[in-house]
């Protein structure tokens, strides 16, 4: 497994992940079975540009504070589940919701 460094630049998280890397994480691949965030987030190869490799990204202190107070429905299986419990939320979706955040910050 590929292991890349997060960056910080500007006080904001970079974790060098894809938004549709992003938006197919499953809940299991950030949070263990207890619901504690994971030391590692991982991606599944068949989410990663190319589909060639699966990968980690450790999870810095900053990062770790969020996930540990974000909480996914008890029903969903995908960290950022689609409307009405079905699937993930699109690219487009988390693009739209990422910059709108930006211009509030």
């Amino acid at each position: 497994m590929k292991q890349e460094s997060p960056s910080f630049q500007g006080g904001e998280c970079q974790t060098a992940c894809r938004v549709n890397e992003a938006v197919t994480l499953r809940i299991r691949d950030v949070l263990d079975r207890f619901g504690s965030v994971r030391p590692v987030v991982l991606f599944r190869k068949g989410n990663t540009k190319g589909k060639l490799a699966t990968r980690t990204i450790p999870v810095l202190e900053d990062l770790r504070k969020h996930l540990t107070n974000y909480h996914p429905p008890k029903w969903a299986n995908y960290l950022f589940p689609g409307r009405h419990g079905k699937g993930h939320i699109t690219p487009d979706a988390a693009s739209k919701i990422l910059n709108s955040l930006r211009f509030c910050l």
